[in-house]
């Protein structure tokens, strides 16, 4: 797809619009998730308290968990929303993934809708969400939001009703109840590690879901008074900083949403040393904002980005593991910009690629599945939606993400080739060994038709489609010269090039 300038660092405001939709319309489909205005059908019912009129998703009472210990983690994780247990119908296309983290919303509300004592918090819904640590030994990333409204204004937004004790009291509680050291557990006692602090918390003023973007400060408070009572109930917790948009920056492109400030602004107030993991996220929409180009064809920008984050620790002296929770992009043909399920593959190859360039722990591709219609229209999800399909159907990126999680993963990554390798800045290669060698390959931009030749030290290399397809063999001496080097054609269809000896 050609890119164009107002499609990145100055998006039309409809896509701006539809990327705050998105912010808010979660935010509610969250809590509507939490109280039960969204029914859970893949849940067995139970019998209610005649004495509680608040609404909560049934609870189901598993004994024991399915694994002994975690996944061992890699570069590939996915979004869902929730119920994540094994009862649901996205469990099976999450399992096959080959993805090894689960980054799932959790609400404060939903746990304590009213200010009660940790003894009486109410962890049904937080409990079906973390489900899949132990029925699948996925490491799943608790994305903390939706605070109770006798607590906070806002939902997303400052604790400004209550002391931040309370915060501090309900993370602590969630840490211990999800760290599998048989004290307090939740049933099945699944081991959940890692702890986001809000979602796209860098956003300003909105109306239906204002954030902490202007209270950078408070932010930075709050990171300090749950850091530690965090850290007490288990030592194996990790912070993760809520992972910041970082773009639509408010006063630099249309109907702007985020503050460009929010995170050299929390540094600054001391935020830095009450956070494990630098955290951030990712759309290609945006890719002119880092790249400096109009066109695409200095790529999707995401190194580019995490090398502008990893600067702004850095000059205030932090060096801290930098991870994406969401990355992704959409299979529409019917909203903008156009894209289809081939165009969407191609995407998710780039952004894990580039995930691996660029040092990132891990990337979280937003979503699993299509969300519901009715809540954001575009279809990021690697597969369909349940309204479409049961069991859902599963698209091109997600055969694409599942040859990365099967051939890519256990590979060791070396290196993105330098131009004076591949002969051109256009040409995106990626060196992986171990058992074997692969190089992963495109031009760009993206499903551009130019093509480009190189070499690779080989005698032999099978050429494979991005779905692990076999294209051909090319062996030393096809080109007419037996030199110890094979040469390979690639084109904006990204390619492996897998090397036999």
């Amino acid at each position: 797809m050609m890119f164009h300038k107002n499609k990145h660092s100055n998006p039309p405001p409809e896509i701006a619009r539809r990327r705050w939709l998105r912010t808010s319309s979660l935010v509610a489909m969250i809590l509507a998730l939490s109280v039960g205005i969204i029914p859970a059908s893949t849940v067995q019912a139970q019998e209610p308290d005649p004495q509680d009129t608040s609404l909560y998703l049934p609870l189901i009472n598993y004994q024991t968990k399915d694994c002994l210990s975690l996944k061992t983690p890699t570069k590939f994780g996915v979004q869902t929303y929730g119920n994540t247990g094994k009862n649901t119908e996205y469990f099976q296309s999450m399992t096959d993934s080959g993805a090894t983290w689960l980054r799932v919303e959790t609400t404060w509300g939903a746990a304590e809708p009213q200010n009660v004592a940790a003894a009486q918090f109410n962890w049904t819904v937080t409990d079906n969400a973390m489900r899949a640590a132990g029925d699948d030994c996925m490491n799943v990333i608790f994305t903390h939001d939706g605070n109770p409204a006798w607590a906070a204004t806002s939902p997303s937004g400052p604790v400004d009703k209550a002391p931040l004790s309370e915060l501090a009291e309900y993370l602590a509680a969630a840490v211990e109840r999800y760290d599998g050291d048989g004290f307090q557990d939740a049933p099945g006692a699944p081991e959940v590690h890692y702890f986001e602090l809000y979602n796209e918390p860098d956003r300003g003023t909105l109306p239906n879901a204002p954030g902490w973007g202007d209270h950078a400060v408070d932010y930075a408070a709050m990171l300090e008074a749950v850091y530690p009572a965090m850290k007490a109930a288990s030592p194996k917790v990790k912070v993760l900083l809520g992972g910041i948009a970082y773009d639509n920056f408010i006063g630099e492109e249309p109907e702007g949403g985020f503050v460009k400030s929010f995170l050299p602004d929390v540094l600054d107030a001391g935020g830095g040393n009450y956070f494990d993991m630098m955290n951030f996220h990712y759309y290609p929409l945006f890719a002119g904002r880092w790249t400096s180009s109009s066109d695409g064809s200095k790529g999707i920008g995401l190194f580019e980005k995490t090398q502008a984050v990893r600067a702004v620790l850095q000059q205030r002296g932090l060096s801290k593991p930098i991870v994406v929770t969401e990355g992704g992009w959409h299979s529409n043909a019917d909203q903008p910009p156009a894209s289809s399920e081939a165009e969407q593959a191609v995407y998710a190859f780039h952004i894990f690629m580039q995930s691996y360039a660029a040092a990132i722990d891990f990337t979280i591709w937003w979503t699993l599945y299509d969300i519901d219609y009715n809540f954001y229209p575009f279809r990021n999800g690697l597969v369909g939606n349940t309204s479409e399909s049961n069991p859902p159907r599963r698209k091109q990126s997600f055969n694409v993400y599942q040859v990365m999680t099967s051939q890519v993963a256990p590979l060791n990554f070396i290196q993105k080739l330098p131009d004076a390798a591949t002969g051109s800045n256009l040409v995106e290669a990626y060196h992986f060994a171990g058992d074997r060698t692969v190089y992963a390959v495109w031009v760009n931009p993206t499903l551009t038709s130019t093509t480009k030749t190189f070499s690779i030290p080989a005698s032999q290399v099978t050429e494979r489609d991005m779905f692990w397809g076999v294209v051909k063999k090319i062996s030393d001496g096809d080109d007419g010269r037996t030199d110890g080097r094979v040469r390979i054609t690639v084109s904006g269809a990204p390619k492996y090039f897998e090397v036999n000896g």
